[in-house]
């Protein structure tokens, strides 16, 4: 019950004894949890994959865009939409933001695959290709992301004194 009262730390002074009330709350009260923020990012990126889809479809159709082209076209596709909905979860989550990035990079594979599996009947040929993309980029946007979020100090907050 007094875990509840405690829950966020508040600039004052603490004894020793109250810190384990603080180590385990949120990094600041506008994070979500972790389901929430990688379905979002999850939600995005496929929204952003969807739409550049749907933009070169329409490239191609129109001429402006070759059929040798269009395998790197696709992985420019993949890769940008798992940077965005990486960075989409890594806002928002705003905890272990390296983790969180890959687990929504490998929830965007999985649904790659399963898309794949509905609609084409499992004729998957650049896996390998799509896997590292989405991995590695979501996996990169989760060490500049945590890069950035460790600047603010140690891992406690400092005291103050008056």
């Amino acid at each position: 019950m007094l875990r509840f009262f405690f829950y966020e730390y508040s600039h004052k002074v603490v004894s020793k004894g109250e810190w384990g009330m603080i180590r385990n709350s949120k990094v600041t009260g506008k994070a979500t949890s972790a389901p929430i923020g990688i379905l979002v990012g999850l939600m995005v990126s496929l929204a952003v994959m969807i739409s550049c889809s749907m933009v070169l479809a329409v490239m191609m159709v129109g001429g402006g865009l070759s059929v040798k082209t269009i395998g790197w076209w696709a992985l420019a596709v993949v890769s940008s939409s798992s940077i965005l909905g990486a960075l989409t979860t890594g806002f928002l989550v705003k905890r272990r933001v390296l983790i969180m990035c890959m687990a929504e990079g490998m929830g965007y594979f999985a649904s790659l695959l399963v898309i794949n599996i509905s609609f084409f009947g499992g004729t998957y040929v650049g896996v390998w290709a799509v896997l590292i993309s989405t991995v590695l980029t979501s996996a990169a946007v989760g060490v500049v992301l945590a890069r950035v979020s460790d600047r603010r100090g140690g891992r406690y907050p400092k005291r103050r004194y008056r």
